[in-house]
């Protein structure tokens, strides 16, 4: 059995030890955009103008690639085209002489993985990637934040259990626990930390490396920008408090902002028109029906890290409410009857609260609630759609039969001290129910 597998720098020992007990006598082929790490090198075709030849397969989807990546969006379009060709000749090449049967991969979150996935997928290759989830300390098998069961047997006592943490007014999803406290000092540090990775950090690597296309060495996420875009001493006047504003619950939606740059909006929200973001959320608010309230809140994750020329703009915008980040969802939840989301978790503490949910892009969860609605603007009548009783119980087990007990956290320090067994009763749970 061939086994094709992605590896970055601490994570090469968790998945070749993931590989060879998930799989029988596994033959691993690995393959890294990092050079003498893997058997296989990204930069041994990226640097390559032989595999820069005309490919229809890639010209079909060029465009998607080159809007995802964050990274390919900061290039010339050129520069950009000629990478991301390289690269899905390259893989192409891979995947024509090994004949994998598997592809073990981290989830898409760059247009390296985006490529790798299409790739395998155009050769017939199953590809298998797990992530955590908004139940702590679990995870689940997902490539692009699809849904997949692993037909894992869900008790009473264990649904019972996990609709009552969900539904408790203290309840924080972990992308929001470690953020919640974040203040000035902070947003100083950060920028200071990023301008230092950005502008000493990558070039001294590319230069070392001699990898200056590398994806890794161009994440840059404040490029020239002064500190004065992102913050001034009176940030937090752009937001209102919880306890500040009123609203009439019939009329008003609540919708919050995601963390960005995000694989969750990049890569998981089948709209491409989604990857620019800001753009993405104004003409939302301007397509839906003026009668309309939006309460916007901030990520807490976002605390200092957004341009404040965005906020300007939704404060302009007569019926938007700019909520605080440090506000909790859960209190503000208390208060309305309508969501809006695309894929984001809070749809899920929402439904459980017996809220109308209004989903403007596909995600992994909205269809076993009936009270989820796929729409494509926000009208007056959309705030009319019926929340019908539903038992959390009933939405909650299909969540449950997708995730197990794992420790898994995808970050360069988190996955060598990840539990290696945990995804592998994953991953052979999910191969067995699949078949």
């Amino acid at each position: 059995m061939k086994i094709f597998s992605y590896i970055r720098p601490k994570s090469k020992k968790f998945f070749y030890e993931v590989i060879n007990k998930a799989f029988d006598y596994p033959e691993i082929i690995s393959f890294s955009d990092f050079k003498g790490l893997a058997d296989i090198w990204a930069g041994s075709f990226l640097y390559n103008s032989d595999y820069e030849h005309p490919n229809a397969d890639f010209e079909e989807e060029a465009d998607d690639i080159l809007a995802r990546c964050r990274t390919l969006r900061l290039l010339d379009k050129k520069q950009a085209y000629k990478q991301a060709l390289r690269y899905w000749n390259g893989i192409d090449e891979i995947f024509s002489e090994f004949q994998f049967d598997y592809a073990v991969i981290f989830p898409v979150d760059c247009y390296t993985l985006d490529i790798i996935d299409r790739i395998a997928r155009m050769h017939g290759v199953k590809t298998i990637a797990f992530i955590g989830t908004f139940i702590t300390k679990h995870a689940r098998i997902s490539t692009r934040g699809e849904y997949h069961s692993i037909g894992r047997a869900v008790t009473h006592e264990e649904a019972s259990y996990w609709v009552h943490k969900l539904t408790d007014i203290k309840f924080l999803p972990d992308s929001e626990t470690k953020n919640v406290k974040r203040n000035h000092k902070f947003i100083y540090k950060y920028y200071i930390r990023r301008k230092l990775i950005e502008n000493i950090y990558y070039p001294i690597r590319k230069v070392i490396e001699k990898d200056p296309w590398n994806y890794h060495y161009n994440m840059f996420y404040l490029r020239h920008k002064p500190l004065k875009i992102f913050y001034n001493k009176n940030f937090d006047d752009c937001f209102l408090r919880l306890n500040e504003i009123q609203f009439d619950p019939e009329k008003t939606v609540y919708l919050p902002l995601h963390l960005i740059p995000e694989a969750t909006t990049d890569y998981w929200c089948p709209n491409v028109e989604e990857t620019n973001y800001r753009k993405f959320i104004l003409d939302l608010i301007e397509r839906s029906d003026r009668g309309i309230t939006f309460i916007i809140k901030e990520h807490p994750a976002m605390y200092g890290k957004r341009e404040l020329s965005f906020y300007d703009d939704l404060n302009s915008v007569e019926n938007v409410i700019l909520l605080h980040p440090m506000d909790r969802s859960n209190e503000l939840l208390q208060r309305v009857k309508t969501l809006v989301t695309d894929n984001g978790t809070v749809g899920i503490e929402a439904l459980m609260r017996h809220k109308r949910v209004l989903i403007i892009s596909d995600n992994y969860y909205y269809k076993f609630h009936p009270n989820a609605f796929y729409v494509d603007r926000i009208t007056a009548e959309s705030l009319k759609l019926p929340i019908v009783p539903f038992r959390n119980e009933d939405f909650i087990r299909p969540l449950l039969e997708a995730v197990f007990e794992s420790d898994f956290v995808n970050s360069r320090n988190g996955i060598p001290n990840s539990n290696p067994d945990q995804i592998v009763y994953g991953i052979k749970q999910y191969l067995r129910y699949a078949e």
